[in-house]
């Protein structure tokens, strides 16, 4: 409960530790490999969807290590449990990352490739 306003809380935090297990941790069920139009096998009477339909904020660590069909992929899969066409279902998200550490690392990729991810 709340103490400043009286609403029941939960606290649900979703962390990517690493591009190759946030996969399956999320419970986002994101397939592999992940392609440009691939979506999420995720059902919208699954307890996974029900986590997500409850919860309020989404915290999201290591972004760096997504390429843009994770996210792609992500948001598509909001915005169908929500029911809702705002970007990522209209949920809140909060992103964390060093990002000037690191890129993401595309296996045999070229330079356009690391920064076209």
């Amino acid at each position: 409960m709340c103490s400043s306003c009286g609403a029941n809380t939960r606290c649900i935090c979703l962390s990517i530790i690493c591009a190759t297990t946030s996969k399956q941790l999320l419970g986002f069920k994101l397939p592999v490999p992940l392609l440009d139009a691939s979506v999420s096998p995720m059902r919208s009477t699954s307890p996974e969807a029900d986590k997500l339909r409850q919860a309020v904020l989404i915290i999201i660590d290591e972004i760096t290590m997504l390429t843009k069909d994770d996210l792609r992929c992500i948001d598509s899969l909001l915005r169908d449990l929500m029911n809702n066409n705002k970007p990522l279902g209209g949920k809140v998200i909060i992103i964390g990352d060093d990002f000037r550490q690191t890129l993401p690392v595309i296996p045999k990729g070229t330079r356009a490739d690391v920064i076209e991810s």
